[in-house]
């Protein structure tokens, strides 16, 4: 749901408009603010992240701020290193096959789908060692030790 009403908005954006009693020359401003949304918010639902396994029940993010505290800019700078080079890879991955032939169009787009798969097992991954690491820094539980460990 996170990033589905940003994309009804964007790809609706010109009869939204035109009920707002709005024109064509504001479509290119609405998609990019909706576009624009969800980067925005991705920082804050980190917090929520961390405090949700922690299970320190923090409810939004002020609260979660409480508990993460400075600990919170080291968990954005490692959430943003580990996420960003994987990211700009998917995004040339899809750029840069345009007016190239079929074969090299489906070469690229074969290996995208396989960094959006690390793309996807990484961000959990390096989500979890933060609020794990909160976690022991805060003296506090960490609820995936309630779960059995693999090898």
């Amino acid at each position: 749901m996170f990033l589905v009403i940003p994309a009804a908005a964007m790809t609706h954006a010109r009869a939204i408009l035109l009920v707002l009693g709005l024109g064509e020359p504001d479509v290119l401003t609405f998609r990019m603010i909706f576009g624009l949304l969800p980067l925005l918010a991705k920082p804050l639902l980190l917090l929520w992240f961390v405090n949700a396994a922690m299970g320190t029940g923090a409810y939004g993010p002020a609260e979660s701020a409480k508990t993460t505290r400075w600990l919170y800019v080291w968990a954005l700078m490692l959430l943003f290193v580990t996420r960003v080079p994987v990211s700009q890879l998917h995004a040339g991955l899809n750029a840069w096959p345009a007016g190239q032939a079929p074969l090299v169009q489906w070469a690229m787009f074969a290996l995208d789908a396989l960094v959006v798969g690390v793309l996807t097992v990484t961000v959990p991954a390096v989500q979890v060692r933060i609020a794990s690491f909160i976690a022991d820094r805060r003296k506090a539980e960490f609820l995936g030790d309630s779960q059995p460990r693999f090898g």
